[in-house]
């Protein structure tokens, strides 16, 4: 006897604001950010987290250059294109609300037209307003954890503001 779960079975059931979540950060991820999705997905003092950096909030940084927004209007500058190649939710409760989903994308670098592919876990905290408090980008399933890398990932998240527009309303 067979007892292989279908595909149906093991789907996940998601809430309408979770669906909201994803397709707002496959919006970002693709390089197509915009002030609706921050004011509609994140919180202003949202943590952003990834391998290269750690941007903590609105009142850390000067008000003109919200640093969890810059990250994402800083990727169109440095990629061409990129592709969402795959992506899969893994977990959606409420209770913590947080989202967790696999993603493939692959970047096209602007320069030397270079593509890189990154897999990563990314884990969403969000809060009761169903909007983002903490987003984790763990690629390969990992953030750093080698002597330094917490001052080098909050160095970039400071001088980033220099370097990258963030457009106003």
């Amino acid at each position: 006897m067979d007892r292989r779960r279908s595909s149906q079975e093991m789907a996940i059931n998601l809430k309408a604001d979770h669906h909201r979540i994803i397709a707002d950060l496959q919006e970002l991820y693709c390089c197509r950010p915009t002030p609706e999705i921050f004011e509609r997905s994140w919180t202003k003092d949202a943590v952003f987290e990834d391998p290269l950096s750690v941007c903590k909030g609105f009142h850390e940084y000067a008000a003109q250059a919200h640093d969890t927004y810059l990250q994402w209007y800083a990727m169109p500058k440095l990629f061409s294109a990129s592709v969402t190649l795959s992506s899969r939710v893994m977990s959606s409760t409420s209770s913590p609300n947080r989202l967790v989903f696999a993603q493939t994308q692959e970047y096209t670098y602007r320069i030397g037209g270079q593509k890189k592919v990154i897999e990563s876990i990314i884990v969403v905290d969000l809060d009761d307003e169903e909007k983002i408090v903490k987003l984790s980008d763990q690629w390969d399933g990992k953030l750093p954890t080698w002597f330094g890398s917490h001052f080098l990932r909050r160095a970039n998240a400071k001088v980033a503001p220099w370097l990258v527009h963030v457009p106003r309303k």
